[in-house]
């Protein structure tokens, strides 16, 4: 199952591409109402409104958790943590460079760079795209403004705010994005649980 997951996975990275539109400012007072929020979700991990015109990527990552570590900007491998490393480093059918992502020997993301030469890529170069799977081991190894990877549909559906486009055709996915449109964020489901998380970079710009 692993195997046909990570198959599934290099698939996605290697197609991913379509962007978005639409966006603008968020409202802090938007905050008061978080507590609906934390009633449904995982305590110690900061958790707020979803701003109704979008997030900034660096308000998304201050609530998304990689293994209790929030992430940052640039989302780089070296950003991810230390005991996070990179393997089977190549190009897709695009000629991007592409990695596998795995952290203590489990199987965690697939990354895509802009690059297109393995030399112009190391630990300080900005993903392009990114896709975070569950780590087995770990059931919160992936924790999104509060809620992890298997949380159910019903409950995860407009937790990241304004849904750009709900896409049931084939794989389920929704798509949000951040409010400059540097970035699209998607929530895959499958069997209706939250099965993988995507950040697309959307312009070629070096967050």
């Amino acid at each position: 199952m692993r195997n046909v997951l990570r198959a599934f996975c290099l698939c996605s990275a290697m197609i991913a591409a379509s962007c978005l539109n639409g966006c603008s400012k968020a409202d802090p007072a938007e905050k008061q109402n978080a507590s609906v929020f934390q009633q449904t979700t995982i305590s110690d991990y900061n958790i707020t409104k979803p701003p109704d015109d979008g997030w900034t990527l660096d308000e998304l990552l201050g609530v998304t958790y990689l293994y209790g570590k929030p992430l940052t900007s640039p989302l780089t491998l070296n950003s991810l943590g230390k005991d996070v490393e990179g393997r089977d480093k190549g190009t897709n059918i695009e000629g991007h460079v592409m990695i596998s992502v795995y952290h203590d020997d489990e199987y965690i993301a697939a990354a895509l760079y802009d690059a297109t030469s393995e030399d112009e890529v190391d630990g300080d170069t900005p993903f392009s795209y990114i896709q975070f799977f569950k780590d087995d081991k770990d059931p919160e190894s992936l924790v999104v403004n509060g809620k992890r990877l298997g949380t159910d549909y019903g409950d995860m559906a407009d937790h990241l705010g304004k849904v750009i486009e709900d896409n049931d055709d084939n794989i389920h996915t929704i798509f949000y994005k951040t409010k400059d449109d540097s970035f699209s964020l998607e929530t895959i489901y499958r069997d209706d649980k939250f099965a993988s998380f995507v950040l697309k970079r959307l312009c070629n710009n070096n967050q």
